[in-house]
């Protein structure tokens, strides 16, 4: 029972214009951001049968000038790559290709992420488009499952993954982005509203805002020929992949932020409350947390006795289908009096970030329609805020980003609200992280 900030209901949903927000989890990692970053790039950047060259011994193909000496000599100075060997030498061939199965091992190993061999379910698998999985090889079935479930890589459609195809530059990019949010949240840096960046039509859905987003935080620097007439969509090489992981590393390297708050909701005494209200309930329920509403225009939260002021917060939330428009999301920096701030998510695949004051709203991203949000199924939702600013990122897009410093801190909240013309509904959230976030220099 949480004693200190109780769930409450109230009469109104998002009509009477209440808030409310999601926040989704991605899992706990331990990273150390010098050593497993480069360790896995050693996995997906060598050969098969890598040589066992010295890491001062240059690359015959990467001698000082070539546009990516410095990456892959700080990489290789690591001892993290090496090469294939030839006559004469170690060749890096840096303009080879990646395979999608290659990079995705590569992230997860980056990351730390364990992986088991029963992460990929033949009977349930997640894609489709690959034979049953070996159970003597974790590569590339089960580090596959692992990164889709955890929202770092999604199919090239419904039911594929497309594991041999080789990826795409702007595909490397988004991944590349997502390591770095995961390494160390608010490492990257927002880029301000109007940003076009140097591919001002590239308007990709998917990547177009990491795109942005990476070259305004120094992710691209030192790509070959990046600028007008570049090809986002082109294959990525290995000498492409080694500078943006090596910008990876210098970007997002450093202490990592804590780990402030871990939750999975398979324990039900890990603090939520579980009870009934008048209108809603809120509890644990099969491995997750849910709030039901039990009537039309209900809005229900509850709040954890953990104040916050500068933090990334992730979590997972999904609306349970045919129930009408829902609202939900996550409060923050909630006030005792239920002033916040809060990210609400609409089944109607809108969002939007609020200031709530005496239950009025003022947008501080404007509430809109998004392709990266998902009308059904489970959105990954993932808010920094630092001092004054706030940036809001669902299923690893960036929606936007928002300055307002009315309320330094405060708890935080799970949150949802039922439309007038629905019967009620059910909202079930989990894999809840909450990160620290360095005091700014």
């Amino acid at each position: 029972m949480d004693t200190l900030a109780p769930a409450i209901d109230i009469p109104g949903g998002p009509e009477l214009g209440v808030a409310r927000r999601p926040r989704r989890g991605a899992g706990l990692i331990a990273v150390n951001v010098a050593f497993a970053l480069l360790a896995m790039l050693a996995l997906v950047l060598t050969a098969p049968a890598m040589a066992t060259a010295a890491p001062t011994d240059d690359f015959v193909d990467v001698l000082f000038g070539h546009s990516y000496y410095d990456a892959v000599r700080g990489l290789h100075e690591a001892g993290v790559v090496d090469g294939y060997p030839v006559e004469g030498g170690t060749e890096f061939r840096p303009d080879n290709p990646l395979w999608r199965s290659q990079f995705t091992k590569m992230i997860l190993g980056a990351l730390e992420v364990q992986v088991t061999e029963d992460a990929w379910r033949d009977d349930a698998p997640p894609f489709g488009d690959l034979e049953p999985d070996p159970t003597d090889n974790l590569s590339p079935h089960d580090y596959i499952a692992e990164a889709a479930r955890r929202g770092i890589t999604y199919g090239t459609g419904a039911t594929t993954f497309s594991p041999y195809n080789n990826i795409s530059r702007v595909q490397l990019i988004t991944m590349a982005v997502r390591a770095a949010r995961a390494m160390k949240p608010g490492a990257l840096t927002d880029p301000p509203t109007g940003y076009t960046g140097s591919l001002p039509g590239f308007d990709s859905p998917d990547h177009a805002a990491n795109l942005r987003l990476a070259e305004h935080s120094g992710l691209l620097a030192g790509l070959r020929d990046y600028g007008p007439g570049w090809d986002p969509w082109h294959n990525a090489s290995r000498g492409e992949a080694a500078q943006v992981m090596w910008n990876v590393y210098r970007v997002a390297g450093g202490t990592r932020p804590a780990l402030v708050m871990v939750d999975d909701f398979s324990d039900p005494a890990s603090g939520w409350s579980d009870k009934a209200l008048a209108n809603s309930s809120v509890g644990y329920s099969q491995g997750r947390y849910a709030i039901t509403l039990l009537k039309p225009g209900v809005s229900t939260w509850s709040a954890r006795d953990i104040t916050l002021s500068d933090a990334t917060i992730e979590i997972d939330a999904a609306p349970a289908p045919g129930q009408g428009k829902t609202e939900y999301g996550v409060k923050f920096r909630l006030q005792g009096n239920g002033d916040c701030y809060q990210v609400t998510l609409g089944s109607d695949g809108s969002a939007g970030l609020w200031r709530v004051m005496d239950q009025a709203r003022m947008a501080l991203i404007p509430n809109q329609t998004f392709a990266a949000v998902k009308k059904d199924g489970t959105n990954h939702l993932t808010i920094t805020f630092q001092g004054d600013r706030f940036s809001v990122w669902v299923n690893n897009v960036l929606l936007g980003a928002a300055t307002d410093a009315v309320f330094p801190s405060g708890l935080f909240a799970l949150y949802a609200s039922s439309s007038l013309d629905s019967m009620g509904a059910t909202v079930n959230f989990d894999n809840f992280r909450i990160w620290s976030v360095p005091p700014e220099s």
